[in-house]
């Protein structure tokens, strides 16, 4: 659906990046962010997204590898597609 629109802050050849800064553990600010990485996979059509947080007081970084969410993905078109038929 080309409504369906992405911003990750890097695309590779295998894989998108998408790079925050935090005071919690990569784990806890995944969390946060997971839908967004979802549906950066679901417009980007990769399978993986490297997940990278520095920590702001301590610069020290983390990394976690995401994999695509199929059924994560799909509840989050759904709810997209509802709202955009709206407008």
């Amino acid at each position: 659906d080309i409504r369906h629109t992405a911003t990750p802050d890097m695309v590779g050849p295998n894989y998108i990046a998408e790079i925050k800064t935090s005071t919690k553990p990569v784990r806890q600010t995944l969390a946060r962010y997971y839908d967004q990485l979802q549906w950066q996979l679901h417009v980007t059509d990769y399978e993986l997204v490297l997940f990278v947080v520095e920590n702001r007081s301590t610069k020290h970084i983390e990394h976690e590898v995401v994999e695509r969410d199929r059924k994560r993905i799909e509840l989050l078109v759904d709810a997209a597609n509802e709202m955009l038929d709206q407008l």
